[in-house]
């Protein structure tokens, strides 16, 4: 329903707006047994049950503190990269959502205890924070189709859990300040129709490359679900 939604919405661009939609369906299907995965997880299904251990909970978050703080440069970045209006918008409102919930994580963090300072001093989870590492690779040699399609397919799959721990950590921990986790739970069509107005400017010639990116950006979202619950 949501790429139908789009459709209605987004009429510029003709065929190649049409091949945008075509190819982040596409994906999603060809990625759909990864998605399920990280949908899936033990973490978050433990977390639901409350029978995940409070270190794991604390874990999300100290290298969510790493991941976020990182992401915020890289998005930045994009953004400096970006060489239309269409593009310098979509990459603008997902920073604005980070920084904004970076805000709010630290508020996260305060709740378990964490003083900003010893979020800083943390030490993150290699296989946790790959995700990051990949993004600012992405920032810096990616073209801003390849850039789109990577968040467009990462963000409601990172949303939905995060909306499922949410509900958790209020319901099975008594954790009130959930705040940066909701943020994430926004609907998100008007992003996408973002998304496919910047991807349309960069197909067919980097279609190969789009949905490489996308592949390994949902990768890297299942080692960070690895990452906090196996180490």
């Amino acid at each position: 329903m949501r790429i139908i939604r789009a459709a209605r919405s987004f009429r510029i661009g003709g065929d190649v707006a049409l091949e945008a939609m075509s190819l982040l369906k596409e994906v999603r299907d060809w990625l759909a047994p990864l998605n399920q995965k990280i949908l899936g997880h033990p973490y978050i299904t433990e977390a639901e049950e409350g029978t995940l251990h409070l270190n794991k909970v604390k874990a999300f978050v100290t290298n969510q503190y790493y991941i976020v703080s990182h992401d915020i440069k890289s998005l930045a970045l994009m953004l400096s990269r970006s060489g239309t209006r269409r593009e310098a918008d979509f990459f603008k409102n997902i920073l604005n959502g980070d920084v904004e919930g970076l805000r709010l994580l630290v508020k996260l963090a305060e709740s378990l205890g964490f003083s900003v300072q010893e979020l800083e001093n943390y030490t993150a989870i290699p296989e946790a924070v790959a995700y990051a590492h990949y993004l600012a690779a992405l920032a810096c040699f990616a073209f801003p189709g390849e850039q789109a399609m990577a968040l467009i397919v990462n963000l409601p799959v990172w949303g939905s859990n995060c909306g499922k721990l949410s509900k958790a950590l209020r319901e099975r921990y008594g954790i009130d300040e959930t705040g940066f986790l909701d943020i994430f739970t926004s609907p998100m069509e008007e992003a996408e129709k973002e998304a496919l107005q910047v991807m349309e400017g960069y197909l067919p010639a980097r279609r190969e490359h789009m949905k490489r990116a996308a592949k390994l950006i949902q990768a890297y979202e299942l080692m960070f679900w690895n990452g906090i619950y196996e180490k």
